[in-house]
């Protein structure tokens, strides 16, 4: 006859196998291949939306990517010191970032992902800037923080506003508090669609620089296996368009 602890095992038995039927044991490759990817927090690339969600085109480019390698791991917003602390220090693997000097000795340059960023001075409508000097004339909304140009960034003849932030910026633009604003082309051109701000209330762009957005891994990251996939997918979803749709959501037709 069965003893009462059989009989109790028996009965435990289909839960058993459902739990772990619902988590299954990873295999050595899916923990091997493991992939944690970190998002630059700044808009329009990655951030939190007004009712908490996680947004962003860096976001959601990150988002397909994850999705179509389906490798394990996690990715995370964060600000741009914090980002490049925590790929120094391991915990994240991976990253897209604009390409230069700096990142191209830092990390491992995988694939584009067919955007260019530019560092810029936005002026009004009627303003025409074919030089640095004519730079000199304006006063220039400059947000908190955003380093792009060194001449710029150390010119005390400039006539340079403070602002707290791209969205303050646009909207001084906006309401004829200032001239100009300087920044990253990317930031003034979500923003301006977020205050309504219309392409033809500004004159053509001043561009200090210009660089090509990539997907790319901490040097001493050393899966390759995960770094071809990665490679692959990306070339493979730019090259049907989807990064440029996602990136349109943002920042309207940007071409």
């Amino acid at each position: 006859m069965f003893g009462f602890s059989m009989i109790k095992s028996l009965r435990l038995f289909p839960l058993v196998f459902i739990l772990i039927w619902m988590n299954p044991v990873r295999s050595a490759e899916e923990v091997n291949n493991r992939i944690n990817i970190g998002i630059l927090g700044l808009t329009p690339y990655g951030f939190k939306t007004k009712d908490g969600r996680d947004a962003g085109y860096i976001f959601d480019i990150t988002g397909e990517i994850r999705k179509t390698v389906k490798f394990p791991g996690f990715d995370e917003i964060l600000p741009v010191k914090r980002l490049l602390r925590e790929l120094n220090t391991g915990r994240l693997d991976c990253s897209i970032m604009a390409r230069g000097p700096i990142t191209e000795k830092s990390f491992e340059m995988l694939a584009p992902i067919g955007k260019e960023v530019e560092g810029v001075v936005v002026p009004r409508a009627g303003v025409k800037l074919a030089t640095y000097d004519d730079l000199k004339k304006l006063s220039i909304a400059v947000p908190d923080g955003i380093n792009i140009d060194a001449q710029f960034d150390k010119d005390t003849s400039m006539h340079k506003f403070t602002s707290n932030g791209y969205r303050q910026s646009t909207l001084l633009l906006k309401n004829g508090r200032v001239d100009a604003m300087y920044g990253a082309w990317d930031s003034y051109l979500f923003n301006m669609r977020q205050v309504g701000l219309k392409r033809r209330d500004i004159g053509e762009r001043y561009v200090f620089t210009k660089s090509s957005m990539w997907l790319m891994c901490r040097r001493d990251y050393d899966n390759n296996v995960v770094k071809r996939r990665l490679i692959e997918v990306t070339n493979e979803l730019r090259d049907r368009k989807v990064f440029k749709k996602i990136i349109s959501r943002y920042l309207g037709e940007y071409e």
